[in-house]
């Protein structure tokens, strides 16, 4: 692959405030059990909140769709210092916090057993916090969620990117509307294999997942005649109804292995609707005007943030707070003060850890000029880095004052 003149993309902010319902939507499953034991009329929310992880195959469809909207067109050959640059730019978006909050766990876990207060070794195992640091916990055909259990989903989108450059050059040699019926047959296939055969790899999800976004945002860069979605203004009720569906699928009570493969292959079809129906979207719609107003594109910004480190939060909070029966108020109160320690803790990730280390880490290089000897000129990175699964635009990170209108990115993952 090789960089030929980057296209400018139309921001899609739609695409980055929705990030932050899916991400909260994944909180809400992981919290579900200290929210019942705190508030049990809580219980009622069993059925809607037990689909939560659905969300995750959300953003996979998302992130395949962004990274393919940003440099799909731009990898037409191979080129290793390309390949390289890609590869920088993704790992400066995903690793710093990443890394940081599996820094402060290890702290947390080895300075617990110098003063006795004995971990659950299988779950603090060293090995996995290596995997984990190597971002290749999830690269195993039986799953174990250890240390930040919710990480998993970050080695298997490093796997993506990885692969997505060689994805890339084949992409482009089919028309993209047979790329996009080929990920759709395979997508459902997966599903059925997973129910049917009892696949447990967190791979195959990404497998599913991942090249629909990629093939979706194939067709829209080079549709045969107009985009999937042409781009109007009024799609509130078309939007609306998607994501009532997703919501739906996901409440859907487990059943026998036919029923779950069909909810799972409804789930990435209505998914990959919604995305198409928000990337087609006039930016003066109320759906954007809502999304990309500013707390929800700054909380989809943090998303990334808070879905890293809503577990570490809920892991530390379980050891405070007694088990027990507490009454409804306080059980309450204790709900709002998990719920604002996490926002608290994502803010703080976000803006301290995630945001300064990526704006290092892919700072432009000072490198000497050909034939000139000591003389050096600012050469940027063949990729300049995008916001994670939902960037703005394909030059987003490179324009200071984008940055600071939009808060310059987006996962999920």
């Amino acid at each position: 692959m090789a960089e030929t003149p980057p296209t400018r993309r139309p921001p899609i902010v739609a695409l980055t405030g929705v990030r932050f319902f899916a991400a909260f939507y994944v909180v809400l499953y992981h919290f579900r059990a200290t929210m019942f034991g705190l508030v049990p009329a809580t219980r009622r929310l069993d059925g809607f909140l037990e689909g939560g992880f659905l969300s995750v195959d959300f953003f996979f469809v998302l992130s395949g769709y962004i990274i393919a909207w940003n440099y799909l067109e731009r990898m037409n050959r191979f080129d290793r210092r390309a390949y390289r640059a890609f590869l920088r730019s993704r790992l400066a978006r995903i690793y710093p916090l990443h890394a940081a909050i599996l820094a402060l766990l290890a702290i947390f876990a080895f300075g617990s057993e110098l003063f006795g207060n004995t971990l659950d070794q299988k779950f603090y195992a060293p090995r996995d916090l290596v995997e984990h640091l190597l971002l290749v916990s999830s690269w195993r055909a039986e799953p174990r969620l250890t240390w930040n259990y919710p990480a998993w989903s970050i080695s298997a989108e490093w796997l993506a990117y990885l692969l997505f450059p060689f994805g890339a050059l084949l992409v482009q040699k089919f028309r993209p509307e047979s790329v996009f019926l080929a990920t759709l047959i395979s997508a459902v296939a997966i599903c059925f294999a997973r129910s049917f055969l009892g696949i447990h790899s967190d791979l195959a999800r990404l497998a599913a997942a991942f090249p629909l976004g990629v093939a979706l945002a194939a067709l829209q860069l080079k549709p045969p005649a107009h985009h999937v979605v042409p781009r109007r203004r009024r799609r509130g009720p078309q939007v609306a109804g998607a994501a009532v569906g997703l919501l739906c699928l996901a409440s859907f009570p487990e059943a026998g292995p036919v029923v779950l493969a069909c909810r799972d292959a409804a789930f990435l079809l209505l998914t990959v609707l919604l995305v198409a129906l928000l990337a087609g979207m006039d930016r003066s719609s109320r759906a954007v005007t809502i999304l990309g107003s500013r707390p929800i594109l700054y909380l989809g910004s943090a998303s990334y943030s808070l879905y890293l480190v809503h577990a570490p939060v809920l892991v530390l909070f379980q050891r405070i707070v007694p088990a027990g029966r507490h009454s409804t108020a306080f059980g309450g109160l204790l709900i709002v003060v998990l719920a604002a320690t996490t926002f608290g803790a994502a803010h703080l990730g976000y803006r301290y850890i995630e945001e300064p280390a990526r704006r290092a880490l892919t700072k432009p290089r000072r490198e000497p000029s050909p034939g000139l000897g000591a003389t050096s000129s600012m050469i940027p990175a063949t990729f300049p880095a995008i916001s994670d699964t939902t960037s703005l635009g394909a030059d987003r990170a490179a324009t200071p004052s984008l940055r600071a209108r939009e808060t310059e990115h987006v996962t999920n993952n």
